[in-house]
């Protein structure tokens, strides 16, 4: 049934169709069938495609993999030829070699070395001899040594004499006199390579010392270069007071700061103060900024080279008990106890704080004379102005100075102080590379041996220093000592304690009184 109804529904259909329909479901029925054979035949292409794709990759790789493979066997080839042909050759060639061509090939091959050492490779040579030398070596040149240098002292003077002659015509700065004759240099030179650099000439004092003829030697002639400094002003005493010949600095940079403060409380004035503290300012000030000081003093170039010489030489060692340590070079900071050290770093220190003062004036005293913004003696630096701004100027200028001289300050070991109206006020802070600076009113700072606090008086030190001779008088009393030996203490051990106090200190006649009846 289901077969006739179609067949009749079909005919019936064919007769109501028109010729308009007939093209309509043609189209249709075309579209229907090209996106069906376009989906089956992108199919069937991505299939055909990738077969193709592999069989091309397949011979490109085959091709690329035997390319590679005989480079790669190749070099290896080459490698291994070349080993076994060097020793095949090495084998024959020292058969075939007579000893006349061994003897010509030696003496080729030490030409060939000579001209290919260089004076890098003779200086590390040095260096490495210099320390497998024994200390019996060491002795035993510097004995000989001694001698080259007392022949060549007892030589004619016309002989060891050489005077410079400047040029016509040619302006120079004031230059230092001549310092020393070259058959001098020669001996200074000759010193410092043997004394200084690790030998243990002497034995009498203690190894970690440096050898004090040596430095008397030198200190003749750095006095004429010091006192041709001081002549020509070139380190400026109201700044810089410590290591100068005859100068009072102490008491003086004391005196000057302490008027300042006591001026600016009773006139109602306004002071700003920062006491500074260098970090371990004599063994970290650096070799090149002595240099650079003595160029920029116009010191000769031949006394430059002399010191530099005598600091790059130096060598020192500790010795505790029974153990001593190796030679160590010295190659940052100043000796203790050498006789040149302290002018050189007087003059370096003045050239850092001359520089820090065009960034601010300094207060102006009672008498209309006008002070300079910065005091030192030696690494205490002291920076005085009116107003706060200005301090704060000067200190930035000099942490920069500080800093390119590799050097730095001590945040915890300085202080600082504003006066307002002639009171002391808190409200003001000074950094140093992001560390607060404490006030007097938190720490008392005490500076070349005077006391400074918020009171800015000298009552409580006073008292202190009271107290203190209290207790030492006691203490020798009770001692045990015979009569002679207590006078011998208090002569020599504490009066001279109580002199500096009575001079630093306002303190009255009646204290005064007061401690000579104890």
């Amino acid at each position: 049934m289901v077969e006739i109804m179609i067949e009749i529904m079909t005919e019936i259909m064919t007769e109501i169709m028109t010729e308009n329909t007939k093209e309509i479901m043609t189209e249709i029925m075309i579209e229907i069938m090209t996106e069906i054979i376009s989906e089956i035949m992108t199919e069937i292409m991505k299939e055909i495609m990738t077969e193709i794709m592999k069989e091309i990759t397949k011979e490109i790789m085959k091709e690329i993999t035997i390319e590679i493979m005989v480079e790669i066997m190749t070099e290896i080839m080459i490698e291994i030829m070349s080993e076994i042909m060097t020793e095949i050759m090495i084998e024959i060639m020292s058969e075939i070699m007579t000893e006349k061509m061994s003897e010509i090939m030696t003496e080729i091959m030490t030409e060939i070395i000579i001209e290919m050492m260089s004076e890098i490779m003779t200086e590390i040579m040095i260096e490495i001899m210099i320390e497998i030398m024994s200390e019996i070596m060491i002795e035993i040149m510097t004995e000989i040594m001694i001698e080259i240098i007392i022949e060549m002292i007892q030589e004619p003077a016309e002989v060891r004499v050489q005077r410079r002659v400047q040029e016509p015509g040619k302006r120079e700065v004031p230059r230092s006199p001549r310092a020393t004759t070259r058959s001098y240099d020669k001996e200074l030179r000759q010193g410092a390579g043997n004394r200084q650099a690790g030998g243990p000439h002497n034995q009498r004092g203690p190894p970690s010392l440096p050898d004090p003829g040596w430095a008397v030697k030198l200190l003749p002639h750095w006095g004429t270069q010091a006192r041709f400094v001081a002549e020509n002003t070139y380190i400026d005493t109201s700044v810089q007071k410590g290591g100068i010949s005859g100068m009072p600095g102490c008491l003086e940079h004391t005196g000057v700061v302490t008027q300042l403060i006591r001026e600016a409380r009773e006139n109602k004035g306004n002071l700003s103060v920062l006491w500074l503290d260098l970090e371990n300012a004599f063994g970290s000030i650096p070799h090149k900024l002595v240099q650079f000081t003595l160029t920029k003093h116009h010191v000769p170039s031949r006394c430059r080279d002399l010191i530099a010489d005598y600091y790059s030489n130096f060598r020192m060692r500790v010795s505790s008990g029974a153990i001593t340590s190796s030679w160590h070079k010295v190659e940052i900071g100043i000796i203790t106890g050498c006789t040149i050290s302290v002018t050189l770093f007087s003059l370096a220190m003045n050239m850092l704080t001359k520089s820090a003062e065009p960034e601010c004036r300094g207060p102006r005293t009672n008498s209309g004379q006008r002070q300079p913004p910065i005091r030192a003696f030696m690494d205490d630096l002291t920076v005085m102005t009116e107003s706060v701004p200005g301090c704060r100027w000067i200190l930035k200028g000099l942490e920069e100075l500080v800093e390119w001289a590799r050097m730095r300050f001590k945040p915890a070991k300085s202080r600082s102080m504003v006066l307002r109206k002639g009171k002391v006020v808190d409200k003001f802070r000074f950094n140093i590379a992001d560390t607060a600076i404490p006030s007097i009113s938190e720490k008392p700072v005490k500076s070349l041996g005077k006391v400074f606090d918020c009171s800015l008086r000298d009552t409580t030190s006073i008292q202190s220093t009271c107290t203190e001779l209290d207790g030492w008088l006691k203490s020798v009393d009770k001692s045990g000592l015979p009569g002679k030996f207590k006078a011998w203490v208090y002569q020599h051990g504490i009066l001279p304690r109580i002199l500096w106090p009575l001079l630093v200190y306002a303190v009255p006649i009646s204290t005064v009184e007061t401690l000579e009846r104890r």
